[in-house]
């Protein structure tokens, strides 16, 4: 093989390896425990640290909204939606 296809090759298979790893971490296994658990938990513990917002981010998020007079969205606001 020459380069430019074995350097395509090798970016191809790079990339499925890697969706293939993020659809094995993030399906439901069911709540029984199984070979990725650890894995899983993992996952969701990063996943959680990174989007949930601190409570100086809290704080703050909840000045800019009395600042701008916005109301707080409930689970009422959603509820036709689901």
């Amino acid at each position: 093989m020459d380069a430019a296809k074995d350097r395509l090759w090798r970016r191809v298979t790079i990339g499925v390896t890697t969706l293939v790893a993020a659809l094995m971490i993030t399906a439901d296994y069911g709540s029984h425990p199984h070979a990725l658990s650890a894995v899983t938990r993992w996952w969701d513990a990063g996943k959680e640290w990174f989007l949930k917002p601190s409570e100086k981010e809290l704080v703050e998020l909840e000045k800019i909204r009395k600042e701008f007079n916005v109301r707080k969205v409930t689970e009422e606001d959603h509820e036709g939606t689901k």
